[in-house]
């Protein structure tokens, strides 16, 4: 997603044809799967000016 104003966010995800919730966590920070997770944007690089990055993972609620 382009242009989202900068800021923390409160995330979660749905399977939308099935309307289940899916399970998020925040990518590569070695988190433990939950309903929502909350993060603010970080560079997309180090030193980046102008560029930044939130990048999460999901799974389905069960398997």
């Amino acid at each position: 997603m382009y242009d989202a104003p900068l800021g923390k966010y409160k995330i979660s995800a749905r399977y939308v044809p099935e309307n289940r919730p899916l399970q998020i966590r925040l990518r590569n920070k070695g988190q433990n799967f939950a309903t929502s997770v909350t993060s603010s944007f970080d560079p997309a690089y180090p030193g980046a000016t102008g560029s930044y990055s939130l990048a999460v993972e999901v799974q389905p609620d069960s398997f």
